[in-house]
C-alpha cells in the first residue's frame, strides 16, 4: 500500500488523489494566478487597480478560457482577491448614468504578488 498524501486547506485536511494528479486550489491561489495573468496580458495593469465590473464582464471570462478553469466562480475569485490584497482594495465612489452615487470595489495589482 502506498503512503497516504494529505494537504491542509484552511482548517481541513484533504487526501491528495494521485489518479487525478491535481492539487486543491484555494481562492487565494486563483487570485494570485489571476493577478499574474493580468500583468502578463497587459503590462498597464502592473501597479494599478482593477475594478470588479471589469473583472466580471470581460477579464474573468477570458481568464477562465485561457487558463482552463471554466467552473471558477466570480465570488471565489473575489474572495481570494480580498485576502491576497488585504488592505489593498478600495471602494471608489462614482455617479451612475442616472446621476445616483454608487461605489465599486477596486483591487490593487502589485508588481509581484505575495506567496
Amino acid at each position: 500500500m502506498q503512503p497516504l498524501l494529505t494537504q491542509r486547506v484552511g482548517k481541513s485536511v484533504r487526501i491528495k488523489r494521485a489518479a487525478r494528479n491535481r492539487g486543491i486550489w484555494s481562492p487565494e491561489d486563483f487570485a494570485r494566478q489571476f493577478l499574474e495573468w493580468l500583468v502578463a496580458t497587459d503590462p498597464k495593469f502592473r501597479n494599478s487597480r482593477v475594478c470588479v465590473p471589469d473583472i466580471e464582464s470581460d477579464l474573468l471570462p477570458r481568464f477562465k478560457a485561457e487558463n482552463g478553469c471554466p467552473k471558477l466562480q466570480l465570488g471565489t475569485l473575489l474572495r481570494g482577491l480580498r485576502n491576497v490584497s488585504a488592505g489593498k482594495h478600495e471602494n471608489v465612489p462614482y455617479l451612475d448614468p442616472t446621476g445616483r452615487r454608487r461605489t465599486m470595489t477596486e483591487y490593487e495589482v502589485r508588481k509581484k504578488q505575495d506567496s
